[in-house]
């Protein structure tokens, strides 16, 4: 995955704005790691895990039960109508792709259903308190 100081001004904005869409049942971020490919850029989005702390289930790590985006306010972010496809495959995360020009650069965005399986919490949740902390979420992979 590409660091952070590696990526253009253009994208963070429209990561950025695009994290903005998303609505979670539970305090969390989204997550999200970019790399620059063969045809340009390539973007996932994803709901981080939130941590337990605390209760019957501390350590666990679970993530938000309400997860929503309305895709047609990401679409609007692209210069013009983007491709948009829906992937359910056994042996992958169910996510929408979403292909198309940002800022005249090509961008292909996977909207995924779960994080990556070695994604850590980027949120505390403290079940005595009922407060959150914000954890550190790597200088590979950000949240927002």
């Amino acid at each position: 995955m590409t660091k952070k100081q590696d990526i253009p001004d253009w994208l963070l904005k429209f990561i950025q704005s695009a994290c903005e869409t998303f609505e979670l049942g539970m305090l969390s971020h989204i997550g999200w790691s970019v790399l620059f490919g063969v045809e340009g850029w390539e973007a996932w989005m994803y709901p981080t895990p939130v941590e337990i702390l605390g209760g019957r289930d501390d350590g666990e790590e679970v993530l938000p039960s309400h997860r929503a985006v309305n895709i047609s306010d990401i679409t609007v972010l692209f210069d013009e109508p983007p491709d948009v496809d829906w992937c359910h495959c056994p042996d992958h995360i169910t996510e929408v792709s979403i292909d198309g020009r940002v800022k005249g650069h090509g961008l292909w965005l996977h909207i995924q259903e779960e994080p990556p399986k070695d994604m850590k919490p980027t949120v505390r949740f403290d079940v005595n308190t009922g407060t959150f902390e914000d954890l550190d979420p790597g200088d590979e992979e950000e949240a927002a």
